[in-house]
């Protein structure tokens, strides 16, 4: 990461800070829609009733984190990211991960998603599972969006992560969209072959993932 400013990572827990304002859940929110299209999007109401749940101390392990670069009024918002733990699978499931559309390429993403996973190994995941958008099913948009979602599988498997093979999923969100076809990405945080890592993907997904092929690791 080229940035010599101080990093930090806040956990947001309610729509308003504790100083009164709500810049980071408003800075959050804008890197949200920028970054995620509509049939990907949960809705703003998924999110207000999870901060409820945390208020009433029905939930733990859903968690909101923005990556903060500076200090005092120089705060600058560079990142966003959404995981729940499912603690009874062991499994941690990453919604939602951006950074800031004009500072990319810098290796603040590659920093925001060692954060993660050491939270997430530290909360004793055994497995990471999160979505990427089909590059064939980009292209119906246009070659550039096929572009950005080969890059962005590329740009995970350099994280470690890879796509499990021989499955077809489908993601689903709370809103009348349609359910989108996605690929689905692993990684692992203990050793595990492809049909262990199947067997802990499909207990989260039961109705949405099923295996039509041999299962691989890509």
């Amino acid at each position: 990461m080229t940035s010599t400013k101080p990093i930090r990572y806040e956990e947001i827990v309610s729509p308003r800070s504790p100083s009164g304002g709500d810049w980071q859940w408003r800075a959050w929110k804008r890197m949200y829609y920028d970054s995620f299209p509509d049939n990907e999007r949960m809705s703003e109401q998924y999110f207000l009733r999870m901060f409820s749940e945390k208020a009433n101390r029905e939930t733990d392990d859903k968690h909101v984190l923005i990556m903060c670069e500076g200090q005092g009024a120089g705060t600058k918002p560079v990142g966003m990211a959404y995981y729940e733990l499912e603690r009874d699978l062991s499994i941690a499931f990453l919604w939602y991960l951006a950074i800031h559309q004009g500072i990319r390429n810098k290796g603040y993403g590659t920093a925001f998603y060692t954060e993660l996973v050491t939270r997430m190994r530290n909360d004793g995941a055994k497995l990471l599972v999160f979505e990427v958008e089909v590059p064939e099913l980009a292209e119906a948009r246009s070659a550039e969006d096929a572009e950005w979602a080969r890059r962005r599988i590329a740009w995970y498997r350099r994280q470690g992560a890879r796509v499990l093979e021989g499955v077809e999923y489908y993601q689903r969100v709370d809103t009348r969209e349609a359910s989108t076809r996605m690929l689905l990405m692993l990684q692992y945080l203990v050793l595990m072959d492809a049909r262990q890592g199947y067997s802990l993907a499909k207990s989260l997904f039961p109705n949405t993932l099923q295996q039509v092929g041999p299962l691989k690791l890509a």
